[in-house]
């Protein structure tokens, strides 16, 4: 949903601590640009990411794109942010679920061909909001289809208590700028919680 350019930039005001509210509401001050600009030139240059913007993408023109990087030793991670924006191309007779269940064990088959990790972001059903419980998520909580949690190895959902008015916890600790990773697969390991902090005004996470 998000265009190459738009990412670069707010990777380069995460690693700025420049606000990108300023750029949107006033513009940088010449300090503030001049930080990003050395930036740009040295340590965001440096990083090994690599933004690949595929308008209606499918799972072939994923497959073709990781197989050439991994040839040129330029691919050891894989992020797809997201899998229900996929160009799904429904057979005859299919429905999104099942053409769903088809992309994501593509995605998997070559995750496991390439040895290497791949990250699926995906959306929620809408029935979550209807529950007095919704911090507390379920795998029937992905949308679409329920292939999606067979194939994974984990499985994990992203809260932040504060959204949704819960500024304290049962301890009476404040939860403001901080959040939780409900881990509910997990294939060759433990599931469970754990925290992590943000900052909503630089898009950045921490450890908690």
């Amino acid at each position: 949903e998000m265009s190459m350019e738009q990412l670069y930039g707010r990777i380069l005001m995460s690693l700025s601590n420049v606000s990108p509210e300023n750029l949107r509401m006033h513009g940088l001050t010449e300090t503030e640009i001049a930080v990003a600009k050395s930036l740009n030139e040295t340590t965001l240059r440096e990083l090994p990411i690599y933004i690949d913007y595929i308008p209606s993408a499918r799972p072939e023109d994923i497959r073709a794109k990781v197989k050439l990087a991994r040839k040129r030793k330029q691919c050891d991670f894989l992020i797809l942010d997201y899998i229900n924006q996929l160009d799904l191309g429904n057979a005859h007779g299919e429905n999104l679920a099942t053409s769903l269940g088809h992309a994501m064990k593509r995605i998997k088959d070559l995750a496991v061909e390439e040895n290497i990790p791949a990250l699926v972001i995906a959306q929620m059903n809408r029935e979550i909001e209807k529950r007095n419980d919704n911090y507390k998520h379920k795998l029937s909580d992905l949308r679409d289809s329920g292939v999606l949690e067979q194939a994974a190895d984990v499985v994990f959902f992203i809260n932040r208590p504060e959204l949704q008015g819960n500024g304290k916890g049962d301890d009476g600790e404040s939860l403001v700028g901080i959040g939780n990773i409900n881990i509910l697969k997990n294939r060759n390991g433990a599931t469970g919680t754990t925290r992590f902090r943000y900052n909503t005004h630089m898009t950045r996470i921490s450890d908690y």
